[in-house]
This record gives structure tokens, C-alpha cells and sequence, in this order.
């Protein structure tokens, strides 16, 4: 029986015919789609909503975001569709230019979504300067403090709030879901010469640069004085055939066409300097 309700549904589907419009029909359809909604156009057409909107996309009359949110505002105005007072209305008037979302809602007593809904309904706008300044002011500054610093938790919080913290707290021992395991390879960009380089994880909070640990795998710790140098001048190829041993005298003379020629003045100076001692 399955297979053949599903048959009778395909061929049904199969013989359906692409329903045309003609031209008073389509002059309807253009006039009203900021009026009416495409179930109400459909109805007077004796077609479905989605066969409305299915036209309006072919002819490149979808309705956008914000005609979509102003029909439904004119829709509801028209309705009185609305749990909001004369008054609040009047505080959102009057405030909606000095007082944000959040503060709004608290000053009329509902939800930050419920005022947002209830200013396009009363066609209210911040302009977008006020919404950068309210950006700009609930952002940390230079300088600023928090208010809890310093202070105990039960000092800036009711026990109440507490309790209800406790059960999204880090337990001991317990790392983030998205923490580095052991062995882990990370690279980092050096601050002063801007060269990266790789990490390995060692341990918890424990990280070595990887060249180094690939060498002291196989030679054992780079002696005091000395550093490790990459033959080829890649800093991120960490084989152990790309690595060499080489003195910081020796790493220095190497180095010396890269560094500014004030810095290697300095060096020559403090040299003379020091033989002199």
C-alpha cells in the first residue's frame, strides 16, 4: 500500500500545471505586496501563498528585511495589537533619543526585545551616531577599573547568585574544552624580530621552542654560549638536518648585514669599550 500512495502522490505532483497569471492578476500582485500578505493575495487569486512569493522572486519583487518588518508593524498598528500603555508609549518617545535599549526597557518595565519591536512599531530610529557614542561608552577604557576589583565575591554578589554560579565554575583540575594536548605544535611570532617560530607543549602551561627540542632530543642541551641556527633560513623548518650549533659570536657575525647600521655602530662601541676593561 506504501508504494503505491507514494506513486499516486508523484504522478499527482508529476501532473500538476505551472499556474499562470494574467495581466490584472499580476498588476494585483505588484500593487499590493507592501499591503497585503501573500496568503491574502492568494486567496483573492485562488492560488496558495507560496505560489505568490514564488512569482515575486521570478520577478525580482521580494519583499526585503526591512519591508518585510514595516508591513508587519502597519499590520499590527492596524490590529492594536499591543501590550504596551499610553504611557510607556510616551517614555519610549520621549527617551528613546537619551536612554539605551536595556535602560528603556527597565524604565517602562519590559523585555529590551519587547521595546525594540514596539519602537518600529511607532516608526522610532536611533540614528547611527548615538548608537556608535552608546557603543563607544559601555566599552572598558584605558585607565578604567572594574567595581569588583579587590572586593570578595560576596561582596559585589547576593548568596543567591553565587550558588547559581557555582554549577558553571572550572573544577579543579578541569581545562578548557579547546586547551593544546602534550606534544601539541603551535606558532608564535617572536615580538622584537617578528620571526616565527614553532612551540611544542611539554607539559600543562609549559612550552619550548620546537627546534630546540628536536636538537636536544638527538645531541642532548645546547651549551651555555651557543644557540641553534637554521641552515637553509627557515625558521619553521625544524628538522634535525636543517639545524646547526653555532657559537653567539658566531651567530652575531652572521647576523651582522641584518641588523641597522646605528645598532651595529653600538656594537663595534661597546666592544672597543669592553677590551679596554
Amino acid at each position: 500500500m506504501k508504494s503505491q500512495e507514494i506513486f499516486l502522490k508523484t504522478s499527482h505532483f508529476s501532473k500538476m500545471k505551472k499556474f499562470t497569471f494574467t495581466k490584472k492578476q499580476q498588476e494585483l500582485m505588484r500593487e499590493n505586496r507592501l499591503k497585503l500578505t501573500s496568503f491574502e493575495i492568494g486567496e483573492q487569486l485562488g492560488c496558495s501563498g507560496s505560489v505568490v512569493q514564488k512569482w515575486w522572486r521570478e520577478n525580482g519583487l521580494q519583499l526585503t528585511k526591512a519591508e518585510i518588518n514595516k508591513k508587519k508593524s502597519a499590520k499590527l498598528k492596524a490590529a492594536k495589537r499591543t501590550s504596551f500603555d499610553p504611557l510607556q508609549d510616551e517614555i519610549i518617545k520621549s527617551e528613546y533619543l537619551n536612554l539605551p535599549e536595556k535602560a528603556l526597557a527597565r524604565k517602562v518595565g519590559k523585555s529590551s526585545a519587547g521595546v525594540r519591536v514596539r519602537m518600529r512599531q511607532l516608526g522610532l530610529v536611533v540614528p547611527k551616531k548615538i548608537i556608535e557614542i552608546r557603543k563607544k561608552e559601555s566599552q572598558f577604557h584605558k585607565g578604567q577599573v572594574s567595581h569588583n576589583k579587590g572586593l570578595k565575591q560576596s561582596e559585589f554578589m547576593s548568596a543567591e547568585a553565587i550558588e547559581r554560579t557555582k554549577k558553571n565554575r572550572f573544577k579543579k583540575g578541569q581545562a578548557p574544552y579547546n586547551s593544546k594536548k602534550n606534544g601539541a605544535i603551535s606558532v608564535r611570532k617572536d615580538n622584537k624580530t617578528g620571526i616565527a617560530y614553532k612551540f611544542i607543549r611539554v607539559s600543562a602551561s609549559n612550552w619550548k621552542q620546537y627546534h630546540y627540542h628536536v636538537w636536544e632530543k638527538e645531541n642532548g642541551k645546547v651549551p651555555e654560549g651557543h644557540c641553534l641556527w637554521f641552515k637553509d633560513g627557515n625558521s619553521l623548518n625544524c628538522n634535525i638536518e636543517n639545524l646547526e650549533c653555532i657559537t653567539r659570536a658566531e651567530n652575531l657575525s652572521r647576523n651582522w648585514h641584518n641588523y641597522p647600521k646605528p645598532l651595529q655602530t653600538a656594537i663595534k662601541l661597546t666592544k672597543k669599550i669592553n677590551k679596554q676593561l
